[in-house]
C-alpha cells in the first residue's frame, strides 16, 4: 500500500492500484487500474457500478528520471442498466479520444517559451508536431484590459482565420507581445480598440508607413504622437541607394565598379 501511495502522488492519480512496473534504460512502465466506484450515467444521470469490460490502453506520460514513461491503465468501461449504455470510467489526465496525458501536452508547449521550433520540441518529448498544434488550440488566453502608454504595431504573414496577414501589438517599452489579432484589416482593428476605455492614455503609437495604422492612430488615438519605426525608414533608404547603385554602376567601367561598391558599404554603415 505505502508503494501505491508514492507512486500515486507522483502521478497524481488517487485510488491507484500498481500491478506491475518495468524499468528499462530509456523507458518505464507502469502498469495500473483504479479502484472500482460508482459512477453517473453521463446519458441518463443513473448511479452505477457495474462493469461491462476492462480494457487495455497504454497512455505515453511526462519523462520521469530522464526516462520515457507509459501507462498501461486498465480502462474499465461500466454499464448502466436504466438506459443500457456503456461508458468509461473517468480519468483526469487523460483528454477524452486522447493517448496523451495533459501534462505532457502542456511540457511540450512550456518548453515552447525556450525559443525552439515545434519540430525540436516533439522530438524530444516523443509526440508528433500536430498534436501540440491541436493542444495549443485548448489554451485560452484573455484579452489585455489596459493599453500600454507605448503601443507599436506591425503585420506578419500568417493563415489564422482566412486571413493571409496578421497584426502583432506590442508593448516595447516593456520588451513584451501586447496581443495578437487574426487581421490586420481597419474594421477588425476598429471593433478590437473600441473596447478600451484608455486610449487617451497612449502617449506614443509605432507603426510602420502603412495608412491604415496612421488613419487608425489619428482616429482613437489623440493624444499618442505617431512615429515611424526607424527599420522601415533605414529599409526605404536602403532601396534607394539601391536602386541609384545599379543605374550608375551599369555605366561605370568594371575596373572601377569594386570601389563603388567599396562605398557604399562605408555609407550604410552610418544608419
Amino acid at each position: 500500500m505505502p508503494n501505491n501511495d508514492f507512486i500515486s502522488n507522483i502521478l497524481e492519480i488517487k485510488d491507484l492500484i500498481i500491478t506491475n512496473v518495468e524499468s528499462y534504460p530509456e523507458e518505464m512502465h507502469i502498469y495500473f487500474k483504479i479502484e472500482r466506484r460508482d459512477h453517473v450515467c453521463p446519458c441518463c444521470g443513473a448511479v452505477t457500478n457495474k462493469v461491462h469490460d476492462y480494457r487495455p490502453s497504454i497512455i505515453k506520460d511526462a519523462p520521469i528520471m530522464g526516462k520515457n514513461m507509459y501507462l498501461h491503465y486498465s480502462k474499465r468501461r461500466y454499464h448502466c442498466d436504466c438506459c443500457g449504455k456503456h461508458f468509461n470510467e473517468n480519468f483526469t489526465l487523460l483528454p477524452k479520444h486522447c493517448r496523451i496525458t495533459n501534462r505532457l501536452n502542456f511540457l511540450a508547449i512550456n518548453m515552447l517559451k525556450e525559443a525552439q521550433n515545434v519540430s525540436a520540441v516533439a522530438r524530444q518529448v516523443g509526440i508528433s508536431p500536430s498534436t501540440i498544434f491541436r493542444r495549443m488550440e485548448d489554451i485560452k488566453y484573455p484579452k489585455p484590459s489596459v493599453l500600454p502608454q507605448v503601443l507599436s504595431i506591425d503585420e506578419f504573414k500568417g493563415n489564422a482565420g482566412g486571413e493571409k496577414f496578421q497584426a502583432i501589438l506590442t508593448d516595447p517599452k516593456n520588451h513584451k507581445i501586447f496581443d495578437i489579432l487574426p487581421s490586420r484589416t481597419q474594421y477588425k482593428l476598429k471593433d478590437y480598440l473600441l473596447e478600451f476605455q484608455n486610449r487617451k492614455d497612449v502617449r506614443y503609437f509605432i507603426i510602420d508607413m502603412n495608412y491604415v495604422y496612421r488613419d487608425i492612430a489619428e482616429t482613437y488615438f489623440p493624444n499618442a504622437n505617431i512615429v515611424i519605426d526607424r527599420f522601415h525608414v533605414v529599409r526605404y533608404i536602403t532601396w534607394a541607394l539601391e536602386n541609384v547603385r545599379k543605374r550608375i554602376q551599369k555605366d561605370m567601367h568594371p575596373s572601377k565598379r569594386k570601389y563603388f561598391k567599396r562605398s557604399r558599404r562605408i555609407l550604410l554603415s552610418h544608419y
